[in-house]
C-alpha cells in the first residue's frame, strides 16, 4: 500500500544495466524505500529452476527532490486525520 507520494531521481546510465535481466524475467518487483533506494528484483527461470537477480540504486541529489527525499510533509495520499478538540 502506498501511503505517501515520493519523488526520486536515478541515473539512467546505471539503471539501464538491468535491461538484460528484465528481458528474460518471468516476474518483476519494483520498490523504493523511504531513503530513496530503488530496488529492481527479477525472477529468472533457467532449466526449470528459479533464480533472483536484484539491482539497487541510490537516488541522485538533483537539488529538488533532495537525493532520495520524499514528498513534502502534508502531501499524504489517503485519509486525513481530524483533530479532536
Amino acid at each position: 500500500m502506498v501511503s505517501r507520494r515520493s519523488k526520486d531521481v536515478y541515473r539512467f546510465d546505471l539503471v539501464r544495466h538491468a535491461r538484460g535481466a528484465m528481458a528474460v524475467a518471468t516476474k518483476v518487483s519494483i520498490r523504493s524505500d523511504q531513503g530513496g533506494v530503488l530496488s529492481l528484483q527479477f525472477m529468472v527461470e533457467w532449466e526449470g529452476r528459479a533464480s533472483f537477480v536484484d539491482f539497487r540504486f541510490l537516488g541522485v541529489d538533483d537539488g529538488e527532490a533532495g537525493g532520495g527525499g520524499n514528498a513534502e510533509e502534508g502531501e499524504w495520499e489517503g485519509e486525513e486525520e481530524e483533530d479532536s478538540e
